[in-house]
């Protein structure tokens, strides 16, 4: 009797032990979406190994105060209050949402617009005084064309490139992919 004791207190034991136990996996969804995040200083990424778990990469870091496009959030759960999640930025490279990353923009189809550019309340502008004025295409570059001093331009866009202060170029439309600097004109009339 004794022994029945014995055996059948190991033998619950053992249940107790091996046949109760838990294991949790974290729990991922991923979503297809698209946007922008900016990296406030150096920021570590991540690789996604073939178990499913995310590495940080030694040799590769987002740089400061730079813009990255994401296609990708994961998010991971491990349970109560411990989540995560990632930006996929490039090829098997994600960066971990946290204090250095800034409100992650989503992109937008915009249905019928073909630039992104701001309205502006300027409609004449005034190239300044003793200033050649270069022509700037969409992409910020210098198009080789110059506009002279003192001639009025009408405008209807204002178009901003760059992501701190002070931003590499504001400009206004004044053709197709044709813009003027700011820097080199006076807003004349406003409607």
């Amino acid at each position: 009797m004794k022994r029945h004791s014995i055996i059948l207190a190991v033998l619950l034991t053992l249940v107790s032990v091996f046949g109760f136990s838990t294991s949790v996996k974290a729990s991922t969804n991923t979503s297809d979406v698209t946007g922008i995040l900016y990296a406030r200083k150096q920021t570590t990424i991540y690789n996604l190994n073939d178990q499913g778990d995310f590495v940080a990469s030694t040799s590769r870091a987002l740089g400061p105060e730079s813009a990255w496009y994401y296609n990708q959030l994961k998010e991971v759960n491990f349970g109560e209050n411990s989540d995560a999640a990632y930006y996929h930025v490039a090829t098997n490279e994600w960066v971990k949402r946290d204090i250095n990353i800034i409100a992650p923009q989503p992109t937008q189809k915009l249905p019928g617009q073909v630039d992104n550019y701001f309205d502006s309340d300027a409609k004449v502008i005034t190239v300044k005084n003793n200033v050649k004025a270069p022509v700037y295409d969409s992409y910020g570059d210098k198009t080789g064309k110059f506009v002279d001093p003192n001639t009025a331009w009408r405008t209807d866009q204002l178009y901003v490139i760059g992501t701190g202060f002070p931003v590499e170029l504001a400009a206004h439309r004044i053709g197709i992919n044709e813009w003027l600097s700011t820097e080199d004109t006076n807003v004349t009339a406003r409607f």
